[in-house]
């Protein structure tokens, strides 16, 4: 059984290895991402959502945010966030917490 205080560090290692998985593939893929893909990931006994989507960056075109967040169950926004920002003529750029979290919409 996880201990309680061992879930954020595993939670955060999910939505790093989920971005890790996501930066390779293409910008097109990436984009198709649209509102979202979900996977369910256990932590101990618990169950939460593993959720990566996209959105637009306003006032470009080729440009857009890659997110991935941690839904517990009962709860409409992430407690765990990642993500970064790709164009097509750049593959991606890690965002801070600051940044991501004025990108994310609930």
């Amino acid at each position: 059984m996880t201990d309680s205080y061992d879930q954020p560090e595993d939670l955060d290692a999910a939505v790093v290895g989920e971005l890790e998985r996501l930066k390779r593939l293409p910008p097109a893929l990436l984009h198709a991402l649209g509102s979202g893909l979900t996977r369910v990931k256990h932590v101990g006994d618990r169950s939460y959502e593993l959720k990566a989507w996209s959105q637009p960056v306003a006032g470009t075109l080729d440009s857009f945010v890659i997110l991935v967040g941690v839904l517990e169950p009962g709860s409409s926004r992430p407690s765990h966030l990642g993500g970064f920002l790709t164009r097509a003529d750049h593959p991606y750029t890690d965002l801070s917490q600051e940044s991501l979290q004025s990108h994310y919409e609930p």
